[in-house]
């Protein structure tokens, strides 16, 4: 959250519109942890709920992993990556748990791996367009 409020206040001090995009959010943490660490977690800092997480944020674009349809790819970065420890399963239902974990926020884009690497990165900027141009709430979060 301190990361984050530093990048917003960034952004503020700029007195311009701005869209600050993050790679991860706070909802990515729960798939992680047991569901219990993760409330007892919440419960530490303060209470928030999962709903105040989300609301932080006015778009989630949820890049599927290479390990959910372009399985070739994973692996040959798998194979060149000594970071990447998940195997191409671990990778899906990891993939799966993140993307359920913001399933209760309005406006989630989920973007497979159906065309080129190139399209996904266009169909994110087509997302970021539209949550311009429908307002956003203001919190200036995207993930």
């Amino acid at each position: 959250m301190q990361v984050e409020e530093s990048f917003l206040g960034v952004a503020r001090s700029t007195g311009r519109p701005s869209v600050v995009v993050l790679d991860r959010g706070l909802l990515d943490i729960p798939a992680y942890l047991p569901r219990e660490n993760w409330l007892e977690m919440l419960g530490q800092m303060g209470g928030y709920t999962e709903a105040q997480f989300a609301a932080r944020y006015d778009l989630v674009i949820h890049l599927v992993s290479t390990a959910h349809g372009a399985e070739e790819i994973y692996e040959k970065e798998f194979n060149n990556n000594p970071a990447r420890t998940e195997t191409a399963q671990e990778a899906r239902e990891l993939d799966d748990k993140v993307f359920d974990c913001w399933s209760i926020h309005p406006h989630h884009l989920r973007l497979d791996n159906s065309g080129s690497f190139e399209s996904k990165i266009a169909s994110c900027g087509e997302g970021v367009l539209a949550m311009i141009d429908r307002g956003g709430s203001g919190s200036g979060h995207a993930d």
